[in-house]
């Protein structure tokens, strides 16, 4: 691996010396020496007040910000390869208690940065975040769609069974909340086409379903519609009442708009059909009715009573494209003809 460049100052003749002394020093005395120095500067940064620190703090981001301000392009990407790469092989190397210690320490970092923002500092850091988002998930590709999901269902889960009643009641409460202002501020496109994904998503999971998956989904759906209704107060049953009004109302109103737009659009292709697609339709329509008029006792009769007059669908002119499941035709021909069909 090769030494990082020395930062030591280029006009002093002290510091040339010093860059000749350090290029012909052996991996030994390099790793001893930075070894003393990181004890040294961590025994001089324990021993430092907080003012002490935050003017370190405020001097090292200073330079640190017109060093990068300098740089170009190349030098920048350079730059955040190498650091894309040394975090890769740190991470590589950390163990589990390592790689917690970290998280915490930037949740903490990122709680603090964020309690100090404003509302507007807010606002871009969501707004940029959730364009980095949508790039990202523009070009991953399906295999990476199904692993983000799967990491993303895998921590929920770890996150979950980890949580307190109170906190799990806390999440709920809030998610509800948050899908009550949502639902509010949505316009009918939007609402439409959020049931219309939760719908179509619906269906594909329950065609993959097996019986037993069915029978557990539809025993669990009982349950907890049960539970929750044993646990409601008046308040909730009313209002529980009044939705289920409301929602029959609302499908009720919507098959009325349906019907009326079926009879209007009827009522255009009957008024440009022709005289004769008039009366190839209304003698269908006679046929239909004719047969439909046919009770199934009178069906009955006539098989039982074989010296009765055979029924009209038996003779009527294409009766056969018209097929009514109130009729028993296998049962009328065999009584009556037996193996033997009549040729019609």
């Amino acid at each position: 691996m090769p030494r990082k460049k020395s930062n030591l100052s280029q006009c002093s003749r002290d510091a040339k010396r010093m860059r000749i002394i350090r290029s012909q020093e052996s991996e030994q005395i390099h790793a001893a020496r930075l070894t003393a120095s990181q004890e040294r500067q961590a025994r001089l940064r324990a021993s430092e007040t907080s003012r002490q620190r935050e003017s370190r703090l405020r001097s090292e981001r200073s330079r640190l910000m017109a060093f990068r301000n300098r740089e170009s392009n190349e030098q920048r990407e350079a730059r955040l390869t190498a650091d894309r790469d040394a975090h890769a092989l740190s991470r590589k190397s950390e163990t589990f208690t390592d790689r917690e210690s970290r998280l915490s320490s930037l949740r903490a970092l990122s709680a603090r940065i964020r309690s100090q923002e404003t509302d507007e500092q807010r606002e871009a850091r969501l707004t940029a975040d959730r364009e980095a988002h949508a790039l990202s998930r523009e070009s991953e590709t399906f295999t990476d769609r199904e692993s983000r999901l799967s990491s993303l269902r895998a921590l929920s889960a770890r996150i979950r069974s980890q949580e307190t009643d109170e906190q799990r009641e806390a999440r709920l409460t809030a998610d509800r909340e948050a899908h009550a202002l949502s639902r509010e501020s949505e316009i009918f496109t939007d609402r439409e086409s959020r049931l219309s994904s939760q719908r179509f998503r619906s269906l594909q999971s329950r065609e993959l379903e097996s019986s037993s998956e069915r029978e557990e989904r539809l025993r669990a759906d009982r349950e907890r519609n049960n539970n929750a209704r044993i646990l409601e107060n008046e308040d909730k049953h009313g209002h529980r009442l009044q939705t289920a009004r409301e929602n029959y109302n609302l499908t009720r109103q919507e098959e009325e708009l349906f019907l009326l737009a079926e009879r209007e659009r009827v009522r255009e292709i009957r008024h440009e059909e022709t005289v004769d697609q008039r009366q190839s339709r209304l003698s269908a329509d006679r046929l239909r009715h004719r047969i439909n008029r046919i009770s199934s006792n009178s069906i009955e009769g006539s098989v039982d009573n074989l010296d009765s007059d055979v029924p009209p669908w038996v003779t009527k002119e294409k009766s056969g494209f018209l097929y009514t499941p109130r009729i028993n035709y296998s049962g009328f021909f065999f009584r009556r003809y037996g193996d033997t069909l009549p040729v019609l």
